[in-house]
Order: C-alpha cells, then sequence, then structure tokens
C-alpha cells in the first residue's frame, strides 16, 4: 500500500506541475537529460501538445490510485 500512496502522490504532483507550471517541468527535463547523458527520455514537442490531456490523465491516475489504498485499507485493514 506504501507504494501505492507514493505513486499516487508522484502522478499527482507531476500532473499538478505539468497543469500549473510547465515550463518548470520542461527545463528540469533537459537539465537532466543533459546530465544523464540521454538516459532518461526528453520531453518532446507531442508532449507539449498534449500537456492538458497528460496532466488531467495522471492526476486521474492518481485519484484511482489513492481510492485504491482506502479501499485495501477498509476492506482489510492496515
Amino acid at each position: 500500500m506504501i507504494f501505492l500512496s507514493l505513486a499516487g502522490i508522484v502522478a499527482l504532483t507531476f500532473g499538478i506541475l505539468l497543469l500549473c507550471v510547465p515550463e518548470m517541468v520542461f527545463t528540469a527535463s533537459k537539465k537532466m537529460n543533459k546530465k544523464q547523458d540521454d538516459t532518461f527520455i526528453s520531453v518532446d514537442d507531442q508532449v507539449r501538445t498534449f500537456r492538458v490531456g497528460v496532466a488531467l490523465s495522471s492526476i486521474l491516475i492518481s485519484l484511482v490510485l489513492f481510492f485504491t489504498v482506502y479501499y485495501l485499507i477498509v476492506r482489510y485493514g492496515w
């Protein structure tokens, strides 16, 4: 359950950042790609085009993960 909670927090944070301050996400991606020698996939123009859809999907996924954690706690206990 801790893994699901952490995944939900990461997805929610990424979705909110991509929705509210997209330039920060794109700048961080460029810096990470330079430091990691192209280990990470860069955020390309298609993600910029579908930025709102990706952000809302990420937020929706985080809500599903949080609900799953809540359901597991209520159903089976901690």
